[in-house]
């Protein structure tokens, strides 16, 4: 597991960036404080092979951010205790918000993220990263609680268990503040974090399930929507009409329709052709020809598949090829 940590000026952070451990060691534990005219900060941080445990303590005396280019794919456990701060993705913009006395869980592959927090704020957070294995051995490679994160990361997008995060709980914070205040050394240390991280695991997903559960039960176009999306996902180059998907789904066009909106506020028709357009970009840089890509579009005429792709990026896929390769 490998995260580097830079500053507004892109400079590394070598006290808070994490490398690969010693396999000699069980543990590797920094404890440390420094400050500048931008933030004081307190972070302790243990580090194992396959999961890292993370508290930091941050008094931000100007708006600054970090920059966290992250390698592999990462499992994140977070926890914000206090403050509020915003991550937005370089690679693909996406931006979200997180609020004080939540947690979720996020799946990233080989990203840099911005983490940007506000001028005269005292922020406690947690971040707990599990590289995929080791995730994998907490929940079974056969259990389909997080089907749709793991289908995302195969694609190499950012996947949230959900978007506004979940209230952190009492539990929560007594295991938290059991791992902050450990003694503990060696093999028995590597032991109790091992022990900790599965427990703190558990009570994220015991949450987040439940919240979703209760939340279908208000809402069951909720369900509907989702599934909406798995078909489309599916079956994105497939010559499918909204009558398809109703019946395929038990459903009728105008339910199928509205559902879809409502959860994804965009309708299924745009939501498709975005997904078809930015497939057909990544298809592009994978060398396949405007012609072959054409032809998996349903265009019988290549002219017929640069056309929409102009429209839709305001470029030509010809030109769209010609940028990438002067970059």
């Amino acid at each position: 597991m490998k995260t580097r940590v830079f500053n507004e000026a892109g400079e590394i952070i070598p006290e808070i960036s994490l490398f690969p451990v010693n396999g000699n060691e069980d543990v590797v534990e920094k404890r440390l404080e420094f400050s500048n005219e931008m933030k004081s900060v307190t972070n302790l941080i243990f580090q194992m092979e396959d999961a890292v445990f993370q508290y930091s303590e941050i008094d931000s005396k100007k708006d600054f951010f970090y920059r966290f280019n992250i390698e592999g794919e990462v499992v994140c456990l977070y926890f914000i205790l206090e403050g509020s701060l915003t991550n937005s993705s370089v690679n693909t913009l996406q931006t979200y918000e997180s609020k004080t006395n939540t947690h979720n869980i996020l799946f990233w592959k080989s990203r840099e993220v911005n983490t940007y927090y506000k001028k005269n704020q005292h922020s406690k957070l947690v971040n707990v990263f599990l590289n995929k294995n080791f995730f994998l051995k907490c929940i079974g490679k056969d259990n389909n609680i997080l089907d749709d994160g793991f289908s995302k990361l195969s694609e190499g997008e950012r996947w949230i268990f959900k978007e506004d995060g979940e209230i952190i709980n009492d539990e929560m914070l007594k295991v938290i503040s059991e791992i902050i205040e450990t003694k503990r050394k060696g093999i028995f240390l590597k032991l109790f974090l091992e022990s900790k991280l599965y427990e703190l695991l558990m009570l994220q997903l015991e949450s987040l399930k439940q919240q979703e559960h209760i939340e279908e039960k208000v809402d069951p176009t909720k369900k509907l929507a989702q599934s909406i999306h798995k078909i489309i996902k599916q079956n994105t180059f497939a010559e499918f009409t909204l009558r398809d998907i109703a019946k395929k789904l038990g459903s009728n066009i105008s339910t199928v329709s509205n559902s879809f909106k409502q959860h994804y506020h965009i309708t299924i028709f745009q939501y498709w052709n975005n997904l078809r357009f930015n497939e057909a970009k990544k298809m592009l840089l994978n060398n396949y020809s405007v012609k072959e890509i054409a032809i998996i579009m349903g265009y019988k005429n290549p002219n017929h598949f640069s056309t929409p792709f102009k429209k839709h990026f305001s470029i030509t896929p010809t030109e769209y090829l010609n940028s990438k390769f002067e970059q």
